[in-house]
């Protein structure tokens, strides 16, 4: 059975719609999740941490180079929930192999601004 069968009855517009909400509400809650660990990373630099507080209510995005692979990837989300499995991504990607936290560091801008940052509108 497809998909446009098991939803004949449906407006395709509706459909659409709720799933276009659903993306937004999940990269809404990743980037918010992301912010709070770059925030922690970044303590020490209350500037920086002031311009980073300032995302975490807009629909935003991090994209392109310099934005770190907490953004790019799940990694984080891994080492959170399951730790084993962590450990042997980081082993085979040879990821943080010199220091015990990874990332090691953050790439910001000399005005402290975060890179790679686009922000979008609801419909």
């Amino acid at each position: 059975m497809s998909f446009d069968d098991f939803n004949k009855d449906k407006n395709k517009n509706d459909i659409e719609e709720k799933a276009l909400s659903h993306i937004k509400k999940c990269l809404s809650e990743f980037n918010k999740w992301c912010l709070e660990k770059e925030i922690t990373l970044c303590k020490s630099n209350d500037e920086f941490v002031t311009k980073l507080k300032e995302y975490k209510n807009k629909n935003a995005i991090r994209l392109g180079f310099g934005i770190g692979t907490t953004y790019q990837t799940l990694i984080k989300l891994i080492e959170e929930n399951d730790r084993e499995l962590f450990f042997k991504i980081k082993k085979i990607l040879r990821l943080g192999r010199y220091v015990s936290i990874y990332p090691k560091s953050i790439e910001f801008t000399a005005k402290n601004e975060s890179l790679g940052w686009l922000e979008w509108e609801c419909c």
